[in-house]
């Protein structure tokens, strides 16, 4: 179990800034990628509250590497809801719910359609039900558990997610009225994104391709370095948990 000192030291040392994405804003539409850096930066913050130390290390390892800044203006379009949604032609076809891919999309994708259907994706893996209204900051008193659900390793039974209170966090059921068509979630979800970032819509970059190799490449370093990873972090309990 962490204590408060450890985990705000451990957050203290995930720190990110707009200045470690300054190539990544300006390699694009600026304004839109600046609009998602803020975003997602500041959900970060709020993330760093609630969710344990190894949970924000997996994220900050993610959100610095800049690959999830991207010009597409809906959910549908990002590579990383495409490899949540097994369409990114990677992976076998097959769907892989890595929460930080998920904890970008929420992010920048707020209360769209598009979001709805991977928070019934996401809820079903982690046993719970949410909103697309409220982030979703996963927390299990079982530390391994976690690790799994937060890799996307399925799971047929895990224990309790931790959740902020109601009067933060709602559990409300969102049931999306479309099974995952990405040209039916452009029509959606594009009017409100494109409303609130005042930009007109956009097509996917010609670099779109080149983007999702790099996907379907993280993802094979995903499942080979999950074993090494969890045994580090367990290592790392074990020894915080025999300190006096």
């Amino acid at each position: 179990m962490e204590n408060n000192n450890s985990h705000r030291t451990a957050n203290d040392e995930y720190n990110l800034t707009r200045r470690d994405f300054f190539h990544e804003i300006s390699s694009g539409d600026s304004q839109w990628r600046s609009t998602q850096v803020n975003r997602v930066l500041s959900s970060f913050e709020e993330a760093k509250k609630i969710m344990s130390t190894q949970a924000i290390q997996l994220i900050h390892e993610y959100l610095k590497s800049g690959k999830w800044i991207h010009d597409g203006l809906t959910a549908s379009r990002h590579p990383a809801y495409k490899v949540m949604k097994g369409h990114s032609g990677g992976n076998g076809g097959r769907r892989l719910l890595y929460y930080p891919y998920f904890f970008v999309i929420q992010a920048i994708f707020p209360s769209t359609d598009a979001l709805g259907i991977v928070c019934e994706d996401i809820g079903r893996h982690w046993g719970v039900r949410i909103s697309i209204h409220e982030p979703f900051y996963p927390r299990l008193q079982d530390s391994e558990k976690e690790m799994d659900l937060i890799m996307g390793k399925n799971a047929s039974s895990w224990g309790q997610v931790e959740r902020p209170s109601q009067s933060q966090y709602s559990l409300a059921l969102f049931t999306p009225t479309q099974d995952g068509d990405p040209e039916m979630e452009d029509q959606k979800d594009s009017i409100q994104v494109a409303a609130d970032t005042a930009l007109t819509s956009q097509p996917v970059p010609t670099s779109a391709p080149d983007t999702l190799r790099n996907y379907d490449e993280e993802l094979a370093s995903i499942r080979s370095e999950f074993e090494q990873r969890l045994d580090k972090f367990q290592a790392q309990i074990q020894q915080d948990g025999a300190e006096p």
